[in-house]
């Protein structure tokens, strides 16, 4: 497994969180479809490997490959649901990390699962502004990836992959892009949470960046007073 050569773990953590891929996934990572929660002003500052057009015509040669061996083997279809024949994988990231950074990640990925990567984006345009202006990026990764053999065997099944091998890819995805792990809930007895819609988020993010000015001012406020009280005695 490669991992960041300053093999120096920083204080964010990372989470690798996958599902079944949208439709319009290789077009939502190189944002050839407009995306309602992103800033445009910063879409600039993204990365992507291969465009959506690209990846679409990469997904269909690994899909017919799989196929082919498939039926030549058994002389049968592949029994796949057409759905689960590609996962999207976000991954959150630090600012250092580049394309490079995230193809070792699918590299490791690869070699463990034998998934295939189609894929990859690092998005740097979608965050939030607080009360005073300031820009806070949700940096993250996408990776679309394929999940058939070249056989055209099924690499990846619910029922197979539980809650042991998520935390192996939590691990893997820590270990390679130099960050900590995310929080093992099972460890300590307790239900993971389940992520925050875009609006949510942004929504959440914003009101907590408000509160938190208002307590500073607050806490200045009251040093201040203190302050002129002791100048006054």
């Amino acid at each position: 497994m490669s991992v960041l050569k300053s093999n120096r773990f920083t204080s964010k953590m990372t989470c690798f969180k996958i599902q079944r891929s949208a439709p319009n996934a290789f077009g939502h990572n190189d944002r050839s479809q407009t995306v309602d929660h992103a800033y445009p002003q910063f879409s600039h500052l993204n990365e992507v490997d291969v465009s959506a057009f690209l990846a679409e015509e990469k997904y269909l040669r690994m899909l017919t490959q799989a196929i082919l061996n498939y039926m030549a083997r058994t002389g049968q279809r592949v029994q796949v649901d057409p759905r689960n024949i590609r996962r999207s994988a976000v991954v959150l990231i630090e600012d250092r990390h580049t394309l490079d950074d995230v193809r070792r990640l699918c590299d490791a990925i690869e070699r463990k699962y034998g998934w295939r990567t189609i894929q990859i984006a690092i998005h740097r345009d979608e965050g939030h502004f607080d009360e005073n202006g300031v820009w806070y990026p949700n940096l993250h990764a996408h990776i679309e990836f394929f999940v058939l053999g070249t056989d055209g065997v099924n690499l990846y099944k619910s029922r197979n992959f539980g809650p042991l091998k998520m935390k192996e890819l939590q691990t893997i995805a820590a270990n390679v892009l130099g960050m900590r792990r995310g929080i093992n809930y099972s460890a300590i007895g307790q239900t993971p949470r389940k992520g925050l819609p875009h609006q949510v988020y942004r929504l959440l993010a914003q009101t907590t960046a408000q509160l938190t000015n208002k307590i500073e001012k607050l806490e200045n406020t009251l040093e201040q007073k203190g302050k002129d009280r002791k100048s006054v005695v």
